[in-house]
């Protein structure tokens, strides 16, 4: 009884990293959101971009006119959607949003399945782990209180090597790994900074407006 009392109190005491991390209910704000994905874009193209093509990567040139229209509804609407709920799902530091962290688990996992077998094995072992332990309270506090600001970047970290694979092939690994680094922490920063203060249907909204700017901007520019 004592031991499930000092829980609760630890849960109340503790926050994560923003006081509307919980609810994500504050009146939206359009003008920080654009001027966001503004300074997003900019450092894109002005640094990553540069220093893609310094390496001979040109994956980043993708525009309208190379994707189907089934590419296209893909990019705009149901990569944001998918991506947003497994990798951002959780961050509202609600217990009844744990499961999102198993799911964006087990989607990282699909996306390095190339790696066999073994790792397979090794990924379903940890997911499995994960998933029981965030049945007890402590494991939430754990990670979705405690050591929240973490878990955030782990899973901004998660969410830029799932796109590895967007990197062209003849670039060199080392490079490649940095490249998504560069390109995907900032802007997963963004979404999930904006999915804990606005709530997980405008970090949606965003990640579609700036899938848009992208391949509109990609249009015009290369």
């Amino acid at each position: 009884m004592d031991r499930d009392l000092n829980l609760i109190r630890a849960m109340r005491k503790l926050r994560p990293m923003s006081p509307t991390a919980i609810k994500g209910e504050q009146p939206i704000n359009w003008l920080e959101i654009f001027a966001l994905l503004a300074i997003q874009l900019g450092f894109s193209y002005l640094v990553v971009d540069q220093i893609g093509l310094f390496f001979g990567n040109k994956s980043h040139t993708t525009s309208f006119m190379d994707l189907s229209s089934i590419e296209i509804v893909s990019a705009i609407l149901l990569a944001p959607f998918i991506e947003e709920v497994c990798f951002r799902s959780f961050l509202s530091g609600k217990a009844k949003h744990a499961w999102g962290l198993p799911l964006m688990l087990f989607v990282a996992t699909l996306a390095f399945k190339h790696l066999g077998i073994i790792f397979l094995l090794f990924a379903f072992l940890i997911i499995v782990t994960v998933t029981v332990l965030l049945t007890k309270k402590r494991t939430q506090v754990f990670l979705l209180r405690k050591h929240y600001n973490k878990t955030f970047f782990f899973t901004c970290v998660i969410f830029a090597l799932c796109h590895l694979g967007v990197i062209d092939d003849n670039v060199n690994p080392v490079a490649g790994f940095f490249l998504i680094l560069m390109a995907f922490i900032p802007i997963s920063l963004i979404f999930g900074y904006i999915r804990i203060k606005y709530g997980l249907m405008y970090s949606i909204i965003t990640h579609s407006l700036n899938n848009i700017a992208v391949l509109s901007l990609n249009l015009l520019i290369y």
